[in-house]
């Protein structure tokens, strides 16, 4: 009788997950072996593939993030992108690149900022180029043409060695310093440059001229370009920036606006609107003092400056305007004061929260209180209070038409 003959087969199921990782596994192995050197062919291989990929990352545009963005927009301002023929309107959403065009027409203003923090304000009927717009954490380099119009600029601070910003105009080029603050005016191949911060290295065909601070560039064609000096900008002293002035009927309140007097201004162009790019004046006059009153104004938001006129006529850019609200306090003349929560936030240590009228001055406890919102809302926080089932607390509010709350809580200090 025959052996019977059994044969027994054994198998083991591999998921392609297993494979997938144990090639992965198996290349990185080679890889780092070829790397190290252990395979001599392979190791120039993959040295020149990882030279490659560097040299390709580096070649990358210098800033992933947005290189310019409007901060306002108002009237007609148009845009058109690198390599278009087409304006299309501006949105305060709508983000520049390098080559794009801005154009403003006779009603539109536009506040860009770039990623250095250099601001450009570009008034009516002004056209502008972004001709370069590059920004790292380690260097900034911006090129901006002024072709026709008149642009006020801020330059930022600079990230590092080799940043630049400079500015092209009538011909002219300007490398501008860091924080410095300028006009430029742009039409027909001829312009100027009023420094007012700062400074400027201004370049046309062989000529080179610095302009500092209360200078002005005058660039004309066929001429050599002439250097001459503005009177300074004044200081704006009052209503302060961010003040709130309070009235029961604000059109009756007569507003004082001061400033300091500034070296070689005969007189002072006084400006009134309620844009912070100054557009659609409300008030404009030409002053010999330092001090102007306005009444009549309604409530709301108002912002102001002041431009020097020299001995010559030479109107210089004023600094940043100051902004200031005229709020109508409660019908019923009684200061409206409310404390909404006190809380322990610690053993000793309060957190009171409330409310009073826009422009009101809060104590607690005698303490002043530093943290108060435009709306009026604040909030303090006490030192360490003593330890007593029954501490008053006192919260007194009052403005500057003499009026006066006071409220009191009793807290239990643990």
């Amino acid at each position: 009788m025959a052996n019977d003959r059994q044969v027994v087969l054994q198998w083991r199921t591999v998921s392609y997950r297993t494979v997938l990782v144990a090639a992965a596994v198996i290349i990185v192995v080679l890889g780092v072996l070829a790397y190290a050197g252990f395979f001599p062919g392979l190791s120039r291989a993959l040295h020149r593939v990882l030279d490659g990929a560097s040299r390709q990352a580096a070649a990358l545009p210098v800033a992933a993030a947005p290189q310019a963005r409007f901060i306002n927009v108002e009237g007609g301002v148009l845009v058109k992108r690198a390599g278009s023929v087409d304006f299309t309107p501006a949105q305060p959403s709508t983000i520049l690149h390098q080559g794009d065009t801005v154009q403003t027409q006779s009603n539109g203003w536009a506040r860009i900022q770039f990623g250095d923090s250099t601001n450009y304000v570009l008034s009516p009927n002004s056209l502008i180029v972004v001709e370069q717009s590059q920004f790292t954490a380690h260097r900034s380099s911006l090129a901006v043409q002024v072709s026709s119009g008149r642009v006020d600029l801020s330059t930022g601070q600079f990230d590092g060695p080799g940043s630049s910003s400079r500015v092209r105009f009538a011909n002219a080029a300007a490398a501008l310093k860091q924080n410095t603050r300028a006009e430029v005016v742009s039409q027909n191949n001829a312009g100027t440059l009023t420094v007012v911060a700062g400074a400027a290295r201004v370049r046309r065909g062989q000529q080179t001229v610095r302009v500092g601070a209360f200078q002005r560039l005058n660039v004309q064609p066929g001429r050599v370009m002439a250097l001459s000096t503005v009177a300074q900008p004044p200081q704006l002293v009052a209503p302060g920036n961010l003040e709130p002035l309070v009235a029961a009927d604000p059109a009756q309140v007569r507003v004082h606006f001061q400033w300091t007097a500034a070296p070689g201004a005969v007189r002072y162009e006084f400006q009134l609107s309620r844009s912070p790019l100054m557009s659609n004046l409300l008030l404009q006059r030409r002053l010999r003092g330092t001090t102007t009153v306005v009444s009549g104004l309604a409530a709301g938001n108002y912002y102001w400056d002041v431009a020097s006129i020299g001995s010559h006529g030479a109107v210089t850019p004023p600094l940043d305007a100051n902004k200031f609200s005229l709020i109508a306090s409660q019908a019923d003349g009684k200061l409206p004061l409310r404390v909404t929560q006190v809380t322990e936030i610690a053993p000793g240590v309060l957190e009171v929260d409330g409310k009073t009228a826009p422009g009101a001055k809060v104590l607690v406890n005698d303490e002043v209180v530093g943290l108060i919102q435009s709306d009026g809302s604040f909030q303090y926080i006490t030192p360490n209070l003593p330890r007593q089932p029954d501490f008053v607390l006192t919260v007194t509010a009052e403005d500057n038409q003499g009026r006066v709350a006071t409220r009191t809580r009793h807290v239990n200090i643990q």
